[in-house]
């Protein structure tokens, strides 16, 4: 058969054979679809960091799987058996990438025949930055108040920093890496307790998670305060003599324990002044003697001396008459 009768052969009645061709793919296309479907897959997206740098920013955390695959295939692929990576391990500047989503089959649907896995989207914009290390310190997280009298004199912790790794913005934005509650209410004493780290960001790592050892000290709470209207004691003035002016009551300023303090009434001999030497009439200035009870510590005087008016003491009316009685009484 030479050419010219072969190509009469094929366009005789070449109508037919293009509407039986036609028929043929229909049919071949209703087959496929009768013995195959369709199925879409939502799986978590990994981000693999292990080299030097590492993403930052808005990234999908989920892709997109579309599969296509015979009827008695498709009900047993689950999101399990599919693995979906962006991997960033062989960038190490920093910038902006188009990264591709690379996908990883499990075992039995790799055996599968006329298996069609699409993954949307197929690359995904990537913002990465280097991967830094950096020693931040532990802040521990007090709360509560401790009881009344007392205060925290200082708060330590063990280990005192702790190393924290990720992208080089976030970890210089990183000052300190806080303990969870250390609750210090009504505490009259020191003490130590095991603290765990704060998570703060889920985009750094810590290295060392705890626990960490912290410890509180509390101490007495010493303060300032004003006595006011305090008495002054006049000590071994002679019966034949009187102060004839007003003492004034007078204020110090004390430094002492709070819960002393709060309680602290004067004695009678806190403030005195001594007229030992005093043995006739006259105006004089004396020294205030003030005696101060152990642990408390004079800060201010309001006053140091005081002057005072001494006269002789006169005899009553009435004790003058029963004196005159007396001798009257002795002559008879």
């Amino acid at each position: 058969m030479n050419t010219n009768q072969l190509i009469d052969k094929i366009l005789d009645k070449w109508a037919v054979k293009i509407i039986c061709f036609v028929i043929a793919i229909f049919i071949y296309i209703f087959y496929q679809s009768s013995i195959y479907e369709k199925k879409v897959l939502i799986v978590p997206l990994q981000i693999a960091e292990n080299g030097a740098s590492v993403a930052v920013g808005d990234i999908p955390r989920s892709a997109s799987i579309m599969i296509k695959a015979k009827k008695e295939d498709i009900t047993a692929i689950h999101v399990a058996d599919i693995t979906a990576v962006v991997n960033l391990d062989n960038i190490v500047e920093p910038g902006n990438y188009q990264v591709p989503v690379r996908l990883s089959l499990s075992e039995p649907v790799l055996a599968m025949d006329s298996l069609e896995v699409r993954v949307v989207p197929e690359k995904i914009d990537v913002k990465v930055e280097n991967k830094i290390l950096k020693y931040v310190e532990i802040e521990p997280s007090i709360v509560g108040e401790v009881a009344k009298g007392y205060k925290i004199d200082s708060v330590s912790v063990n280990p005192s920093t702790v190393d924290v790794y990720g992208s080089e913005s976030l970890v210089n934005a990183t000052k300190s890496i806080p303990t969870t509650r250390v609750n210090v209410s009504n505490a009259e004493k020191s003490f130590t307790v095991e603290a765990e780290y704060q998570p703060v960001n889920k985009l750094i790592k810590i290295g060392n998670t705890g626990p960490y050892r912290v410890t509180v000290s509390i101490v007495q709470n010493v303060i300032e305060k004003m006595i006011t209207e305090i008495p002054v004691t006049v000590l071994h003035l002679s019966d034949s003599l009187t102060i004839s002016s007003e003492i004034p009551e007078i204020s110090v300023k004390v430094k002492g324990n709070e819960l002393y303090l709060d309680k602290f009434v004067p004695s009678k001999n806190f403030a005195c002044i001594n007229c030992r030497e005093i043995t006739e009439p006259g105006t004089y200035e004396l020294s205030v003697v003030y005696t101060v009870p152990g642990g408390m510590i004079m800060e201010e005087k309001e006053v140091e001396t005081i002057t005072i008016i001494v006269e002789k003491k006169t005899e009553s009316p009435d004790k003058l008459e029963n004196e005159e009685t007396e001798l009257t009484e002795a002559a008879v």
